[in-house]
């Protein structure tokens, strides 16, 4: 088993999958197996509904025995095909010592991304026709919890959703002191291209990987503010300036300077992080996050909370 999943890892890799996820186990006493596997491809056409048409006449055409359709899912629309699909298993790998072809289920979603550049491809596939029902069942709560969000938006509403608002003086001393120093950091890497807006605040939040593991209980602390005006720059520019700027002083960056959204993190690479992203009306948003007291195991809020990890219902 594992010199088959080893070579079929290999194949994945080859074909350009971005995850694969492998399971063989017992099910009313039989072995049963499956693969879920996700591509990124580039889109054919010039927006995502062009994308979405020729994935759909492509695939007719080259499955013309199989189900294909556009869905409407909770992402948006998606092209589903569900047919068979044929393997070989090379004949080093065989019981029989000679290539067998094995026959096999698949699903596949071909959903284009908001980029308009590229498709995403979800793909479920079992020899294990027997239990069709059960892996097509699981594969369908995948597609259907799929969501979609630009960077843009990930980096202006992921945090202050999960935040809790909560005056800034009953944030320990040391906490929002650290926050207003990094914030003046990045007013002094601006230079005087730009004003910070008055209207700036403190709150306690969730991060991101407590978040994924269903804890809601606040274990960071987070400054928010604006910086309305970039008097005589395009704030685009002054993001870029920015880029440059921080780095120099010693900030880690974790993504390219494109004009729409930076991220950074302290310079020891475990300490407070900052996320600036321009808005739609040309402001820049800032967000200073101090890291996350579950990981450093420090309770150093200066906060109670009690929290509960998260229900499968909500």
């Amino acid at each position: 088993m594992y010199v088959l999943l080893a070579h079929a890892i290999d194949e994945l890799r080859s074909a350009g999958a971005v995850y694969a996820g492998m399971c063989a186990m017992s099910r009313g006493g039989r072995p049963t197996m499956a693969t879920v596997v996700a591509y990124l491809m580039p889109a054919m056409g010039n927006n995502a509904t062009e994308a979405l048409h020729e994935a759909f006449s492509g695939l007719q055409e080259a499955y013309p025995e199989d189900d294909v359709r556009i869905a409407d899912l909770p992402c948006g629309q998606g092209v589903v095909r569900i047919g068979d699909s044929v393997f070989e298993l090379p004949e080093d790998m065989s019981p029989i010592g000679e290539a067998v072809d094995i026959p096999r289920g698949q699903i596949q979603v071909y959903v284009p991304l908001p980029n308009d550049a590229e498709i995403l491809t979800l793909e479920l596939s079992t020899p294990s026709m027997e239990d069709w029902d059960f892996y097509s069942e699981m594969f369908a709560g995948i597609v259907k919890s799929l969501r979609l969000r630009t960077v843009e938006e990930v980096r202006s509403d992921i945090t202050i959703a999960q935040a809790v608002m909560i005056p800034a003086a009953k944030l320990k001393a040391e906490v929002r002191q650290a926050l207003h120093f990094h914030s003046s950091r990045i007013l002094d890497a601006l230079e005087g291209r730009g004003t910070a807006s008055q209207d700036s605040r403190a709150m306690a939040a969730v991060c991101l990987e407590c978040l994924s593991v269903g804890l809601e209980i606040p274990c960071c602390a987070v400054h928010r503010w604006c910086i309305e005006e970039t008097p005589g720059h395009d704030p685009s520019e002054v993001m870029t300036g920015l880029n440059g700027r921080l780095q120099a002083g010693g900030w880690i960056s974790l993504t390219e300077a494109r004009g729409a959204g930076l991220m950074f993190m302290e310079e020891s690479g475990f300490g407070h992080r900052v996320d600036m992203a321009l808005r739609a009306d040309r402001k820049i948003t800032v967000e200073v996050t101090s890291p996350c007291v579950q990981r450093s195991g420090e309770a150093q809020l200066g906060l109670t909370w009690f929290g509960r990890r998260r229900s499968s219902a909500s």
